[in-house]
């Protein structure tokens, strides 16, 4: 969710960036992942030391400012208006509340930033404190990965 976070601040004045979800991945793992969407435009960019960098002090702005992983439970047509700009989120949005008879969401929120999230793992952005951007995989996404 903090990758999610620090990705769509990074690009936001300049370029269209649709956070698509972060990928179950095994925490044993120790990677944070998010897929995305960028901008056409940034097709052909290639990331550097610098980029990467950058994503890491952002996180660590996150960090530092100790901000607790909040839980919102919400309508589902609350959340599809907030997320009315994704059509991913939306897709997401409506199969979990699908899933429940109150129809129903949970949202979770680090400051001002709110995402559709199976949930957080820590209760705030403290006690991740070693946390680096280390890098960018350009995944060429199939028609079936974007359902």
């Amino acid at each position: 969710m903090m990758m999610g976070c620090v990705i769509e601040r990074a690009f936001k004045n300049e370029y269209m960036v649709s956070l698509v979800r972060a990928p179950g991945i095994p925490v044993i793992a120790g990677a944070f992942c998010y897929d995305v969407v960028l901008d056409k435009r940034l097709d052909e960019w290639m990331t550097t030391k610098e980029n990467l960098r950058s994503f890491t002090r952002d996180a660590h702005a996150l960090i530092y400012k100790d901000l607790p992983f909040e839980t919102l439970e919400v309508e589902a047509q609350v959340a599809l208006e907030i997320f009315q700009h994704s059509k991913y989120k939306i897709d997401f949005i409506e199969q979990k509340a699908s899933q429940n008879p109150e129809r129903t969401v949970k949202l979770h929120r680090i400051g001002d930033f709110i995402d559709v999230s199976e949930g957080p793992l820590i209760p705030r952005t403290s006690i991740c404190f070693q946390y680096e951007v280390a890098a960018v995989h350009n995944l060429q996404p199939t028609q079936s990965t974007l359902l």
